[in-house]
């Protein structure tokens, strides 16, 4: 056989046996070891119990809920609510109804108090609102529909209507108001009024609100020759009206 051949196969039968007897001789520890984990827990903390003829009772659960929870104190009779089931509401104010009222004569806008108004009326203080036609001709009132679809007609008369502030614009004679009428939808009137300073310097007019506006109508012609005799607001606006003045 070869001898090197020889070698190889004795040192493989050594190590084979060298295993062999590592396997049979193995620590008996190792298998202890091996085995199944069990788990240990801690032990719980516990109150010593009460030795017995000593007296102390543990108290009964109910009892011992009742002195767990929060004392609350009760809210005296007074102060409860007679029915807690009604619905409370915030108390809403009524808008204040102006006192007084706004006219315009030969200057400035006047403010007078409405009880005041009837007691210090005089011809030279009157309101312009109420000044009477210099002719025998009666004053035209509600014919703001008529007017618009036959201006001619009312040529030369003298008329009071509700219109709409749309905007006042300054002249060297005065001031020129652009006001509207609507009739429905989107019909709109437009009428342009003139004024020689009846209104003053600076006017409180507002766009978007309505005024009722007395005017004699010169040729039957909404856009010239009409002349503003008086206006007063009458109370009412658009729901868009923000009180932002006309004056431009």
């Amino acid at each position: 056989m070869n001898f090197f051949r020889l070698r190889i196969v004795n040192t493989a039968l050594v190590l084979f046996i060298g295993l062999l007897l590592g396997y049979i001789l193995r620590d008996p520890a190792a298998k202890r070891a091996a085995g199944p984990y069990i788990p240990v827990y801690p032990r719980g903390y516990e109150a010593d119990k009460p030795a017995q003829g000593s007296g102390l009772q543990a108290p009964a659960p109910a009892a011992r809920e009742k002195s767990a929870a929060p004392k609350t104190r009760e809210a005296p009779p007074a102060e409860k609510a007679d029915d807690p089931g009604e619905d409370y509401a915030l108390p809403v104010k009524a808008p204040l109804e102006a006192d007084y009222e706004v006219t315009y004569g030969a200057g400035p806008v006047a403010r007078k108090p409405a009880a005041q108004a009837a007691a210090q009326a005089s011809p030279e203080a009157a309101p312009a609102a109420a000044r009477k036609p210099e002719t025998d001709q009666g004053l035209v009132k509600g014919a703001e529909d008529a007017f618009f679809k036959n201006p001619e007609r009312y040529a030369a008369q003298y008329l009071e209507m509700e219109l709409q502030m749309v905007v006042a614009r300054k002249t060297q004679a005065g001031w020129v108001l652009n006001l509207v009428h609507a009739r429905g939808g989107k019909n709109i009137d437009y009428i342009y009024i003139e004024d020689d300073f009846l209104l003053g310097e600076q006017p409180d007019l507002r766009i978007g609100y309505f005024y009722n506006v007395s005017f004699k109508c010169g040729k039957g012609n909404p856009n010239s020759d009409n002349k503003l005799l008086g206006i007063n607001p009458s109370g009412r606006k658009a729901a868009w009206a923000t009180g932002v003045s006309a004056l431009e």
